[in-house]
C-alpha cells in the first residue's frame, strides 16, 4: 500500500498550485529576520524567503533543495544557548512548512532533510516543534481536514525513519484524530449533499485511511490506552460509515477494511478476533476445534467488548458485496497468520456469503 501511495504522490506531484503560506508563518519569520543573528542562520531565512516568494509548485520543489542543505547545514554546526532560540524558530519554521495547503510534493525533499540530522539537541528541537504543531493543527481538523495524516504518512513511507518514527508514535492519537474528525466530515458532506466527492478529496480520504492503518499497525498499544476516552469508538464508527457508504472509491473500501481489521485487534485477544471473524463476517458457528461448545452468550460477551455504538453485526451484514469483499481482503492483509489457521466447526447451513 504505502508503494502504491508513493506512486500516486510522484504522479500528482506537480499538479498542485504553490504552498499556501498563513500571515502568522510569514510574520514570524520576518520578525526572525530582523534580528542580528549568525550568517548560518541568516542563509537559511533567506532560503525560506525565497521558497515563500516563489508561485510554482515547479520553482518551489527545485528551492526546496537550496532550503534542506541550508537547514542541515545549521544544525550541524556547533551552537552556544544563545543561539537556541534562532534554532528553535528554524526548525518550527521548517517542520511547520510539512503542514501547509499544497506541501505534499515537498514533503519528499524535506523530510530526507530532517532524517540526516545527527545532533541530538537539535532532534529534541525538531521533535518538540512537531509536537507543537501536531497540537495547533488538530484543533483545525474541522476547517483543514488530514494536515496531520499527510505529513504522517509522508514520514511513514520514508525508508530511513530515525527519530521520527519515534515522534509520530507520541502524536499517533492526534494524528488519528485527524483522521477521524475528516473522514466524519466527508462522510457528513455525502449525506447531506449526495453525490460523490471530487477525485480529490477521494484520493484525501484513501491516503488517510492508510495512514490509520499503519498508525495502528505500529503503535496498537498507544491507541489502547486511550479506549475509555472514546477514541477506538470513534475510529470504529467512522470505518463503518465508509465502508456502508456507496460514495466511495474502492480503494477507499480496501484500506477501510485494512484499518478495520486492524482496530479490532485493538480491542480483541486472536481468538476473540477469530470468533468475530467467523460468526460476523461469515454468519456461522457452532464450536471451536477443541469441541468446546461456543454459546451465543460468549460470542455476545466478545462484541461487548468491540467499542462501537450499535449493532456491530448488523452494520456488517448490511455492507455492500463490494464492502464485503474488501473487509475480506482487510483480514487477509491486516490479521495474522495464527488466526487465519484457527479451527472452527461451521454448521452446513450457517456459511455466508
Amino acid at each position: 500500500m504505502s508503494a502504491k501511495w508513493r506512486a500516486l504522490q510522484h504522479r500528482h506531484r506537480y499538479t498542485y498550485s504553490a504552498v499556501v503560506f498563513p500571515s502568522s508563518f510569514t510574520d514570524t519569520l520576518l520578525s526572525q529576520s530582523l534580528l542580528p543573528s549568525d550568517p548560518n542562520v541568516s542563509l537559511f531565512f533567506i532560503h525560506l524567503k525565497t521558497l515563500i516568494s516563489l508561485n510554482s509548485i515547479y520553482s518551489q520543489v527545485n528551492h526546496a533543495k537550496n532550503l534542506v542543505s541550508s537547514f542541515t547545514n545549521l544544525l550541524s554546526l556547533k551552537h552556544t544557548e544563545n543561539d537556541t532560540p534562532a534554532l528553535q524558530t528554524a526548525c518550527r519554521l521548517y517542520v511547520e512548512v510539512l503542514f501547509l495547503e499544497n506541501s505534499v510534493p515537498l514533503h519528499r525533499t524535506l523530510i530526507s532533510g530532517l532524517s540526516k540530522v545527527s545532533n541530538k539537541d537539535c532532534q529534541v528541537l525538531i521533535v518538540e516543534s512537531f509536537r507543537d504543531l501536531c497540537k495547533e493543527y488538530k484543533k483545525w481538523s474541522d476547517r483543514k481536514r488530514f494536515c496531520l495524516s499527510r505529513v504522517a504518512l509522508s514520514i511513514m513511507g520514508m525508508p530511513k525513519l530515525g527519530f521520527l518514527i519515534s515522534v509520530v508514535g507520541d502524536c499517533a492519537v492526534l494524528i488519528g484524530w485527524d483522521v477521524v474528525l475528516g473522514l466524519n466530515s466527508v462522510v457528513s458532506e455525502i449525506e447531506d449533499l449526495g453525490g460523490r466527492p471530487s477525485p480529490v478529496v477521494m484520493e484525501q480520504c484513501q491516503e488517510s485511511l492508510s495512514c490509520l492503518y499503519y498508525l495502528i499497525q505500529r503503535f496498537p498499544g498507544t491507541f489502547k490506552c486511550f479506549e475509555e476516552v472514546g477514541f477506538m469508538e470513534r475510529v470504529l464508527g467512522v470505518l463503518i460509515s465508509v465502508l456502508k457508504s456507496i460514495a466511495f472509491t474502492r480503494d477507499c473500501f480496501v484500506a477501510a477494511g485494512v484499518a478495520l481489521c486492524a482496530a479490532l485487534q485493538v480491542c480483541l485477544t486472536s481468538e476473540e478476533l477469530g470468533l468475530i471473524i467467523v460468526k460476523v463476517i461469515f454468519n456461522g458457528i457452532t464450536s471451536s476445534s477443541s469441541g468446546t461448545n461456543c454459546f451465543e452468550s460468549e460470542f455476545r460477551d466478545v462484541v461487548l467488548k468491540v467499542p462501537f455504538k450499535g449493532d456491530l453485526c448488523f452494520e456488517i451484514n448490511g455492507f455492500s458485496v463490494l464492502s464485503r469483499l474488501c473487509l475480506i481482503r482487510g483480514i487477509l492483509t491486516a490479521v495474522s497468520r495464527a488466526v487465519l489457521n484457527s479451527q472452527f466447526v461451521v454448521s452446513s447451513g450457517g456459511l455466508k456469503w
